[in-house]
């Protein structure tokens, strides 16, 4: 009992971070009324610095951290090569959905550097992509600062940087979920949300079970049965490809190789593993099973985040390379790398719609009966 309490207070990097850089964020709905034009003045220096090392934080690792591509990677590349020059589509047992999408930026090999040296920087520029995409959807109804020192984190000080090294398809699969779960939680482009999503579980079949999940969630959430298409949608493409490729719609490809596994061995090394553990990656998630952080504004988003992350643990506790071969950390759970975005603290500056707004009480000012009060308010 000593340690699991020991964890519940044991904030990852992340949390860190939010917590100590976003001090005064709780009133910025109150503070954003009554900021003085010297105050506006002041952030916006802020902003332009903090938006600057994002940007050079992606040049740098775009062309200063070493990039390769090996193992896996290299008969992706080589799939979707023999498709661009003989017309021809192996059956590889690896999903051929993000080297079409890379075929754009493969491309350039032809003029510039070779088509393996892009493929090892195609992942920079999809989470590039991503971060431009997921500022938009979330303009106006998250803290743009918050935002802003999240990336910062996300690309220098988390195990998501590793992946940024090669071709690993869970950055691509990752980029894609998030995106989809913030048009879900507020509601926006909803069906562009799921695609995304699909488009991303199909770049990794197995997360199938971790989507079955997400769909359930947020159909009871919503009690809206439309979401519960995204599993038979899902499911069709991919026994398609499976079926173009390999002569059947339940043929993997992998032969012997598969869930073979002890589950509860295979559970607790995910989890509590030093070399892959979640709990030493990602220790934040350990947070969430207090009651101070479930009244996080954002924690629907979070909750689906945990929700999908958990279904990846299921199905990877009995897969026979659970431990994800050459990487560093547990590159199959990537996307919990990504979850502190959405897990800022109680009345962090959130603010447009009711899914990412809470009534925290040191976001309120007093008011009188009768008065609106600017922080319950969507501004």
């Amino acid at each position: 009992m000593k340690i699991i309490r020991r964890l519940r207070v044991m904030p990852d990097v992340w949390e860190c971070v939010v917590v100590i850089t976003s001090g005064q964020a709780a009133e910025a709905p109150v503070e954003a009324q009554t900021r003085s034009p010297r105050e506006s003045l002041f952030a916006r220096p802020q902003a332009v610095l903090e938006t600057a090392l994002i940007v050079a934080g992606f040049v740098v690792l775009f062309f200063c951290m070493p990039h390769q591509i090996r193992g896996d990677d290299l008969k992706r590349l080589h799939d979707i090569q023999e498709l661009l020059r003989y017309g021809k589509l192996d059956n590889s047992q690896y999903s051929i959905v993000m080297p079409l999408f890379s075929v754009p930026i493969l491309l350039l090999g032809n003029v510039v550097e070779s088509q393996k040296w892009w493929a090892g920087h195609v992942n920079v520029i999809f989470v590039a992509i991503g971060v431009t995409v997921a500022y938009f959807l979330l303009r106006r109804r998250y803290d743009p600062r918050l935002f802003r020192l999240t990336v910062l984190v996300m690309l220098g000080a988390s195990f998501f940087t590793n992946r940024l090294r090669d071709w690993s398809v869970e950055t691509f699969t990752s980029v894609l979920v998030a995106l989809g779960i913030i048009c879900l939680v507020q509601n926006r482009h909803v069906f562009w949300g799921w695609l995304g999503i699909i488009i991303g579980v199909v770049n990794t079949p197995a997360a199938i079970i971790a989507l079955a999940m997400l769909a359930c969630w947020q159909s009871a959430r919503t009690r809206q049965l439309r979401h519960l298409l995204a599993i038979p949608a899902a499911a069709a493409l991919i026994m398609l490809e499976a079926w173009i490729r390999r002569g059947g719609p339940f043929v993997t490809g992998y032969g012997k190789q598969g869930w073979t596994f002890p589950f509860v061995l295979g559970l607790f090394s995910i989890l509590f593993s030093f070399g892959r553990g979640l709990i030493f990656f990602t220790p934040g998630i350990v947070l969430w099973l207090g009651r101070h952080w479930r009244r996080a504004p954002a924690r629907e988003a979070v909750a689906m985040m945990l929700v999908f992350v958990f279904g990846l643990v299921l199905v990877y506790s009995s897969w026979w390379a659970w431990d994800g071969g050459i990487s560093w950390g547990p590159r199959f759970f990537l996307i919990a790398a990504i979850r502190p975005l959405f897990s800022s603290p109680p009345g962090s500056g959130v603010r447009g719609s009711r899914q990412w707004q809470t009534r925290s009480p040191s976001a309120c000012s007093p008011c009188r009966p009768g008065s609106p009060c600017p922080a319950r308010s969507p501004t």
